[in-house]
């Protein structure tokens, strides 16, 4: 019974030694995989970062879009001359120079892996963002107003055209791409605005009941009222001196000087449904007589929701796309 039990306490120790082995062995390893796995997120959010930046300012050029990427890069801990697989470039997925790629690698030393012979492992990542135009508006922003132009998107405009609001008289400085004859009245779901002080804060306050949705799907009508000229301008003053927003950006997205604009694809004879046809991001600007017109601005709404497939309308909003 003693020598069977001086052998079982023997055995005992040899089978702890290998379990205790055997777990820093997996200590070891799990510490390495997780330096490994923090680099790797590390560098993945400053990819993503990298190019919806960059997306965000395709419109002032491709330099600028690049140089804005690497700029992010570089302010996100990326070492811009060991560590770029593929630099910031610009690329096309569905409309002409409307995405920003980036890859990145690095070579991240083992702690405990040197054990065995492994010194360092290497990672990669990539990430691509995209200009898209919105196929949907509407949200607790409230940037969306329910005043409407006629025009088959895309028609031809981008940041910087001026846009002719109700009451405007004398039309904006320049050249503007949609006359009074082309905009008017609209009513949106669940929405009261049939009367003087009612359209006036719908307008005012935006529509935040939802999303409206490009095509006919939500039910979006045409509002004949004959107080649409004067409570819409009323509308419009409201908002004009609830906020700060200047003409020229950068554009805060959160200033109630910032509207969003549905485009239609004609009127309707009466109060009938509208075909949505696109979305255009505007900032008020006073005319000099009392009135205001639009210039429409290359901002980012949240209460937007972009579709690839959506119409270009010279407003966009940057997504990451891998």
């Amino acid at each position: 019974m003693k020598m069977f039990s001086k052998r079982s306490k023997g055995q005992v120790i040899v089978m702890f030694a290998g379990v205790v082995a055997t777990l820093l062995a997996a200590v070891a390893l799990g510490t390495d995989v997780a330096v490994m796995y923090l680099n790797w997120a590390r560098m993945q959010k400053a990819a993503d970062i990298a190019v919806l930046s960059g997306a965000g300012n395709l419109k002032q050029g491709n330099s600028s879009a690049t140089n804005t990427c690497t700029s992010y890069l570089t302010s996100n801990g990326i070492n811009t001359s060991t560590e770029i697989l593929s630099a910031c470039a610009v690329s096309t997925t569905t409309q002409p120079n409307d995405t920003v790629k980036v890859s990145l690698t690095r070579t991240v030393p083992t702690i405990f892996g040197r054990v065995v012979d492994v010194y360092s492992g290497v990672i990669k990542v990539s990430a691509a963002a995209q200009i898209q135009p919105p196929g949907g508006a509407g949200g607790p922003a409230g940037h969306l107003i329910p005043l409407g132009y006629a025009c088959a998107a895309p028609c031809g405009l981008a940041p910087g055209d001026n846009i002719v609001l109700p009451g405007e008289s004398g039309g904006p400085p320049g050249s503007y791409k949609l006359s009074p004859g082309n905009w008017g009245g609209l009513t949106y779901p669940s929405q009261n605005d049939n009367g003087v002080p009612q359209f006036k804060a719908a307008v005012t306050n935006g529509y935040t009941a939802g999303t409206i949705f490009t095509g006919t799907s939500s039910g979006v009508v045409a509002n004949t009222g004959s107080y649409i000229n004067s409570s819409g301008q009323a509308g419009l003053n409201a908002r004009y001196n609830a906020g700060t927003q200047g003409p020229t950006g950068p554009y805060s997205s959160s200033d109630p000087r910032i509207i969003q604009i549905p485009l239609v694809a004609s009127w309707p004879s009466g109060s009938g449904v509208v075909n949505v046809t696109g979305f255009v991001s505007a900032v008020l600007i006073p005319d000099g007589h009392g009135t205001y017109y639009a210039k429409i601005a290359d901002v980012e709404l949240a209460d937007t929701q972009p579709n690839p497939n959506a119409p270009n309308t010279g407003t966009y909003r940057a997504v990451l796309l891998q």
